[in-house]
């Protein structure tokens, strides 16, 4: 068996989990205003002989992306599945979910030991390879799409000690192996009017998210285990929105789950 989710030339590859989701969301026309209209406020981390520039959103940006379904999957919880690494990545797949590891590099192209995150989009049986995508991969430093073998992947993975194993999803879990689907690929439809764009996002619990053109942000959640609902209303300026585009602020009502996350969301007039 054979396959390989939608993956493209990125149009940002200064890290690896910039270039990833550039690289997915930019298959989906309708994802690329969201693109646009992040990664465009950049922070610095200061070191005693060097700078490291980043985009927000960072590494967690799985996370807060609103067109990303995400887990961190732990290690312990891997063992405890007791199936083979190869099982769980090509089972990942055949679920349309885009697997993002640490990986030993030293088993696929580094000479010595050298750990870094990969992302893994397919495969194919017939080669028993993976599809890969990450910088480390050539001597051009360069974010490239290649393949490894089963083997590769696995070993690269075994090898690493949990206390090496550093993959966070910037919400707090750590080590393991990040999953995630597009909820693009589920299916999303746009209905577009004058004055407000509603998009509707089926999930699998059967719950919806809608967003509109509005002036705050409002949030909503409803429990199914309960009567009560929360309601919470951000302003713009806690959103870092300015005045002048108060007209492109989103309303999120997200029904039967957790708030989303506003808080990385840049809009531009």
């Amino acid at each position: 068996m054979k396959k390989i989710l939608p993956f493209s030339n990125p149009t940002i590859t200064s890290w690896t989990w910039t270039a990833a989701t550039f690289s997915i969301l930019g298959n989906y026309p309708k994802c690329l205003p969201w693109l646009y209209n992040n990664f465009i406020q950049l922070f610095c981390e200061c070191y005693e002989k060097w700078v490291s520039l980043h985009y927000i959103p960072h590494i967690d940006v799985f996370s807060v992306c609103p067109f990303f379904h995400s887990s961190l999957i732990p290690r312990s919880f891997l063992l405890d599945l007791n199936i083979s690494l190869n099982s769980f990545i090509r089972t990942c797949i055949n679920h349309n979910y885009y697997v993002y590891s640490i990986i030993d590099e030293s088993y696929i192209s580094r000479k010595k030991r050298f750990l870094h995150e990969l992302l893994i989009y397919g495969y194919d049986d017939s080669t028993q390879t993976y599809n890969i995508a990450d910088f480390t991969l050539t001597s051009t430093q360069k974010y490239t799409q290649s393949t490894t073998s089963y083997d590769s992947i696995n070993k690269g993975y075994v090898f690493i000690r949990p206390h090496e194993d550093g993959l966070t999803d910037g919400l707090g879990g750590i080590g393991g192996i990040y999953i995630f689907f597009t909820i693009s690929a589920r299916g999303f439809y746009w209905t577009e009017r004058s004055d407000f764009v509603i998009m509707t996002i089926g999930l699998s619990c059967g719950d919806k998210i809608y967003l509109k053109m509005n002036k705050n942000i409002c949030l909503e959640q409803k429990s199914t285990r309960r009567e009560s609902s929360v309601k919470k209303k951000e302003t713009l300026r806690q959103t870092g929105v300015s005045g002048d585009h108060t007209d492109h602020a989103i309303w999120y009502q997200y029904v039967g789950t957790d708030l989303p996350d506003v808080r990385s969301r840049h809009l531009a007039g």
